[in-house]
């Protein structure tokens, strides 16, 4: 079928696989010689059509292969239970420092992050996107293990994070008190490094259980940011991510208003890690993961990580209540 309509738009393309997984199919694609990608990438509206997609097919390309592959959402993104699939994705768990389990690829493989190899992350999405899902699969992800501290801040006054007041070291729900709390890990970061001295360590990865590690989860981060008048909010958070990843502190931003008053140049340098859910356009999306695509995404977690070990995959967030 997709042979057809290559053939159609005078595409010089053949498929050469087809693959399912719960919502998604991959086609793909091999060019021939001197065609174009930019060729599919300008009809890629018509052949979503073509093959009633749900939102536009997102094109990635996969050059050891020579295959540009669709990704297609034939239907609506179904709910993957976290429990189970940790529970199945134990066994595949690769070797790493901070492993957390993010969800599934669109080839089912499971997604495994080394949030220490990725040491600060933003993560945007609108709405009913799986933003907040994703937030709590993070959570969950600390919760499994025994060697993390979680600090977390909720403006929309616990609503989000309220649940976890027993399970957290730290909670806060306005400007005052993250900036005190940001204050404070600037202070930890500080001893750390003393303290890594002292018994000739460089990072944490030489010596593990020396101190636990700390994940930092700021949902909401433009709220904060509006309030921010003075730059202190911003100058601690670039603080803290120049120097944390060392010592074992790591931090996520979350937000609906991926916009470049909101996430500035300096915090997109020292966050290098991406999480994108549905955004509402292509700005939104260049903003978060450099690229457009993010705005074809289907909601309730289908997402985009772009990060070190992961190039813009598209995965399904596993979700925990």
């Amino acid at each position: 079928m997709l042979d057809e309509i290559l053939s159609s738009l005078k595409i010089k393309a053949k498929c050469v696989s087809v693959k399912s997984h719960r919502h998604y199919k991959l086609f793909d694609i091999q060019l021939s010689p001197g065609q174009s990608i930019k060729r599919i990438e300008s009809h890629v509206r018509e052949i979503g059509l073509a093959l009633r997609s749900l939102t536009i097919p997102i094109i990635t390309t996969i050059p050891e292969s020579g295959i540009v592959r669709l990704q297609v959402a034939m239907q609506e993104s179904e709910v993957l239970p976290f429990d189970e699939l940790y529970d199945r994705s134990i066994p595949e768990k690769p070797e790493g420092l901070l492993q957390f389990l993010l969800g599934e690829q669109a080839n089912g493989e499971a997604v495994w992050l080394d949030i220490a190899s990725c040491p600060h992350m933003l993560v945007a999405g609108s709405s009913g996107s799986g933003k907040s899902v994703f937030l709590h699969t993070l959570i969950a992800n600390a919760k499994k293990r025994n060697d993390v501290m979680l600090y977390l801040v909720d403006p929309k006054h616990g609503v989000e994070f309220g649940q976890y007041g027993n399970d957290c070291n730290s909670i806060v729900y306005d400007y005052a008190g993250t900036i005190k709390m940001l204050q404070l890990l600037v202070g930890e970061v500080e001893d750390r490094f003393n303290l890594f001295r002292k018994l000739g360590i460089k990072n944490i990865s030489e010596s593990s259980f020396v101190v636990p590690k700390v994940v930092v989860i700021i949902d909401e981060i433009a709220d904060l940011m509006m309030q921010d008048d003075d730059g202190i909010l911003e100058t601690l958070l670039v603080k803290i991510s120049q120097k944390s990843r060392a010592v074992g502190i790591h931090m996520i931003l979350a937000t609906q208003r991926p916009s470049v008053d909101i996430l500035t140049g300096i915090i997109k340098a020292n966050f290098p890690a991406r999480v994108a859910c549905r955004v509402s356009s292509a700005v939104d999306s260049k903003v978060i993961i450099d690229q457009s695509g993010a705005e074809h995404l289907l909601n309730k977690g289908d997402a985009i990580l772009n990060c070190n070990n992961f190039n813009n995959i598209r995965f399904q967030i596993a979700y925990s209540d």
